[in-house]
């Protein structure tokens, strides 16, 4: 199997997880308002119990059978005989293992209940046998398809059950009926089941295996003791309370707050068979951070109305412990994930070792609890030590200061959360301030190949992309001879995920990017959670309207630096009356590189960040634009977005109308824009429609040979970053007419065209009058602009983007 159909079926059966575990989920949500308090009691309880050992008998077997698939080809002996071997252990090991749930079970429960969970304990010890044929044949889509359809049929019978009257047993005992139909689903695939026990039949090294009996009982080991951790406080509860409402009112709360620990689960089902690969362990706690800790701040800060439709009248009290069920969850999730790893290090007695100090923290924990300040709290606390040791213990990369640090700030905003209704804004603050501890480990020591991760908004193949675009792949193009690089940039309609001159582009966002604003709100609210999904030594952050940066140091979690194209959400304020500029200020000051285009905006940048360490690095003209000629022309030139705000052509159709009867040619406008019509509109309340020319699009040599030939190129613009049309002008030989603003003023100097005082209308018209109407000035500028614009080599500028690259990884490493 190739890795990207491999990807494709972990994503599967991780999909099929998920859907499973919220409908247990709302199942048992279900039965909270149809069962009485002391059933519900019994049901949660058993259901725990039951969830559990399907963990345990889904992962001991189809893990062991995922390594030897991995070992051994289709029809190989090696592999007739793991796949013997699983059946072995689930009819021997599931009479063991019935027996022993049924006798916590007796603890609390009727004997109906009990012999409903040793029954449903059986089943689904044997169905763990159906899961590991399917993943030794890899046939994925089957097994997702069966593990919904074992949860459907359990939660039907379950409802049938409960309102024939037959209450908790009879919730409980439609797990078997479920897990018979995953049973004879999986055998049914090319008669397994028959091969397998005819395999077992007459290979009677099968059942002598040691290795694999080791290895087994090593994950069963880790998998039941790790069942038992994540359940101790729901199963103690009624023990200690007593079966009553006070037990059912936590039970009901900590499912609820285990939606952290659901997530796990289906990580761990995903992650497993490529663990212990170098950064798998850390994009599966990178991942979990990024979905678990949102989760858990909603849980958290919720207040108990906005719970109420979950909850019955008779168990509301759970909403109170909720907060901490829900911390406990998250811990819960973690001790799942360390759990996980030690068992693909194969390190079985560590994993038991920490696993037992984990279950006597959970125990005092609720033990103390009931005694103190409750169970919910008493619970929380042991389970977040037990994932503190976990973590310790299996080097899982999830910071134990930024959990606890999360844990303070879910508190504090769920006790703010109860006297006041912004609890929306302090969930999302939470969910903002989560990402920031979900943050992945630093990279291991730059080597001379980086994973570079460019976040660049705009597709250079969008019709109408500017200059920032350009530089971004012109500089990336270049570096891609020695580095890895993917550019996440907007979707837009015809987009398509290609690789272009080395460099990888792929297009993320929420929306099909159909107008302009969704496409760049679409790509800011995806690009903190999607970035995520990519290996990457360093995170290059492009500056894009309207608010500049979006934070990127904030949830990266790894190297990242600036890339300033755009700083100008001041004037976007103006325009629409937002305050971008606040947004643009917090952004520059979350980062401590960065690097600009111009020694203006350097200037600016270090106003508004003392701390940042900012580089300039110019943009460069393309080879291409020296070799380009074509024969002087008459008209002025525009190229570049038809845009009014930025860009100035309001200013520029006025100055031109205001002499237009002594140019000697047309304007001409090459773009593509929002303002065309108003441009259009422009040209006619001027009386200059006929003399106005609208081009459309235009690349490449088309774009070079327009510069060459024109009379003057005008670059109208109220405010710029760079000036990039200007240098490419300049490189094909044509002066240019500017307003005297920072940035153009570096490259527009006196000997390659005209500044003129900013936004001057009338002294912008004479300027071009004079210019286009002196041809041997323009030779003259064009020559001078030639010999300027050779000064910035794409090669020569890549080469210093590169050092700056390294310095910031090298940087974050020894700091």
């Amino acid at each position: 199997m190739s890795e990207p159909d491999l990807a494709r079926a972990g994503l599967l059966v991780a999909g099929a997880t998920v859907v499973v575990s919220l409908v247990s989920y709302a199942y048992g949500i279900v039965l909270a308002h149809w069962l009485p308090g002391a059933e519900y009691a019994v049901f949660a309880s058993g259901q725990t119990l039951l969830l559990l050992a399907g963990t345990a008998a889904s992962a001991a077997v189809p893990w062991a059978l995922a390594k030897a698939v991995r070992a051994h080809p289709a029809g190989t002996v090696e592999r007739r005989r793991a796949m013997a071997h699983a059946l072995a252990v689930g009819v021997l090991g599931s009479v063991p293992a019935a027996l022993v749930v049924a006798a916590v079970t007796a603890v609390y429960a009727p004997f109906d209940a009990v012999a409903a969970v040793a029954a449903a304990v059986a089943a689904i010890v044997l169905s763990g046998c159906a899961v590991g044929w399917l993943q030794g044949e890899q046939r994925f889509s089957r097994l997702a398809a069966l593990r919904v359809a074992e949860v459907v049929t359990r939660v039907g019978v379950g409802a049938a059950a409960v309102g024939l009257g037959f209450g908790a047993a009879g919730a409980l005992g439609a797990f078997v009926v479920g897990s018979v139909v995953l049973l004879a689903g999986g055998l049914a695939a090319r008669s397994a089941g028959l091969r397998a026990w005819s395999d077992l039949s007459w290979q009677r090294g099968v059942v002598r295996d040691r290795e694999r009996w080791a290895e087994t009982a090593g994950l069963s080991a880790v998998q039941a003791l790790l069942g038992v951790v994540t359940a101790t406080d729901i199963v103690l509860a009624p023990v200690i309370a007593g079966v009553g409402p006070d037990a059912a009112v936590y039970q009901l709360a900590a499912a609820l707050g285990r939606v952290p620990l659901f997530v796990a689960a289906a990580l761990a089902v995903v992650a497993f068979p490529r663990l212990p690969s170098r950064g798998v362990a850390r994009d599966m706690a990178s991942t979990y951070g990024w979905l678990a800790f949102p989760a858990t701040a909603v849980l958290v800060t919720a207040p108990p109305q906005v719970l109420s439709w979950l909850v019955p009248a008779h168990l509301s009290n759970a909403t109170t412990l909720l907060p901490f069920t829900a911390l406990a969850g998250l811990g819960l999730g973690l001790v799942t994930l360390a759990a996980t790893v030690l068992q693909a290090q194969e390190a079985y007695r560590r994993a038991v070792g920490v696993l037992g100090t984990a279950l006597g923290l959970m125990a005092a924990g609720t033990v103390l609890g009931w005694y103190t300040w409750g169970i919910a709290v008493g619970v929380c606390l042991g389970a977040l030590l037990a994932a503190g040791v976990l973590i310790r213990t299996a080097h899982l990369s999830v910071p134990l200061t930024s959990l606890v640090t999360a844990v303070v700030a879910g508190t504090v905003l769920w006790q703010v959360s109860r006297w006041t209704p912004g609890w929306i804004a302090a969930t999302i603050l939470l969910g903002l301030f989560s990402l920031r501890m979900a943050r992945s480990p630093k990279p291991a020591a730059p080597g001379p190949r980086l994973r570079v991760l460019h976040l660049g908004f705009e597709d250079p193949a969008l019709p109408g992309s500017g200059g920032g675009a350009v530089r971004t792949h012109e500089m990336n193009r270049r570096l891609a001879r020695d580095h890895d690089i993917t550019v996440l940039t907007t979707r837009w309609p015809g987009c398509v995920d290609r690789v272009q001159d080395g460099v990888r582009y792929e297009h993320v966002g929420i929306g099909s990017g159909r107008t302009h604003l969704g496409r760049i709100a679409g790509y800011a609210l995806a690009l903190p959670f999607v970035s995520r999904r990519y290996a990457a030594d360093l995170v290059v952050e492009d500056f894009f309207a309207p608010v500049s940066s979006i934070g990127a140091p904030l949830w990266t979690g790894r190297p990242t630096l600036g890339v300033v194209q755009w700083l100008n959400a001041r004037e976007k304020s103006r325009q629409y009356r937002l305050p971008f500029f606040l947004v643009e200020r917090v952004g520059v000051r979350t980062h401590r590189k960065l690097v600009t285009v111009s020694d203006g905006i350097a200037k600016r940048l270090r106003g508004m960040n003392a701390a940042a360490e900012v580089s300039v690095v110019a943009n460069g003209v393309d080879a291409a634009a020296f070799d380009v000629r074509a024969p002087r022309g008459e008209d002025v030139v525009f190229v570049g977005r038809l845009e009014i705000a930025q860009k100035g052509l309001d200013l520029l159709i006025s100055a031109f109308a205001a002499h237009a009867d002594r140019m000697p040619g047309d304007l001409v406008l090459a773009g593509t824009g929002p303002d065309e019509r108003r441009l259009r509109a422009l040209a006619v309340e001027h009386g200059v429609e006929r003399r106005v020319r609208f081009l459309g699009w235009v690349s490449g040599v088309a774009k070079y040979r327009l510069y060459a030939a024109a009379r003057v190129v005008a670059v109208p613009s109220r405010f710029e970053t760079f000036g990039m049309v200007a240098l490419e002008a300049a490189a094909c030989g044509s002066p240019v007419v500017a307003f005297d603003i920072d940035c153009l003023r570096e490259v527009v100097p006196a000997t390659a065209g005209v500044l003129v005082p900013a936004f001057d209308t009338a002294g912008y018209g004479r300027a071009l009058v004079d210019l286009a109407t002196d041809p041997v000035r323009v030779e003259r500028l064009g020559w001078s602009g030639r010999h300027l614009a050779r000064a910035y080599s794409w090669d020569r500028l890549a080469v210093d983007q590169d050092r700056v690259y390294r310095a910031a990884v090298r940087d974050w490493q020894e700091g």
